[in-house]
């Protein structure tokens, strides 16, 4: 199968609408996805067409279903602000036990402060 330049496009513009939803840089995008910056510089592009276990990745890093980069409509309805907090800051996870605790209690200070 082929894809055409203009495929390639339509997924390039998709995920440059998403990361830019969530203001997330192509290092941001790479370091979630695992792949190399310039990959995702070559995807947005559109020189390079990535492959579906990188748009696998792409799309559990935007907590998108995969069809979503093959869907007509580009426009990305994310409801809440927490819904962006959470794809843009989910590497949390991937914190030290220590630091997510101190990232805990200073939420919560600021729940205490509202």
């Amino acid at each position: 199968m082929s894809i055409d330049l203009q495929q390639a496009q339509h997924i390039a513009d998709k995920i440059i609408n998403l990361r830019n939803a969530v203001d997330w840089s192509q290092s941001d995008l790479s370091r979630s996805c695992n792949v190399t910056r310039s990959a995702i510089s070559f995807i947005e592009k559109g020189i390079r067409f990535p492959s579906l276990p990188v748009l696998i990745k792409i799309s559990q890093a935007f907590k998108v279903h995969l069809s979503y980069f093959i869907e007509e409509s580009s426009q990305v309805n994310f409801t809440t602000e927490a819904e962006k907090f959470f794809i843009r800051f989910g590497m949390l996870a991937t914190l030290k036990e220590e630091d997510q605790k101190m990232i805990q209690s200073h939420i919560e200070r600021l729940k205490e402060n509202e």
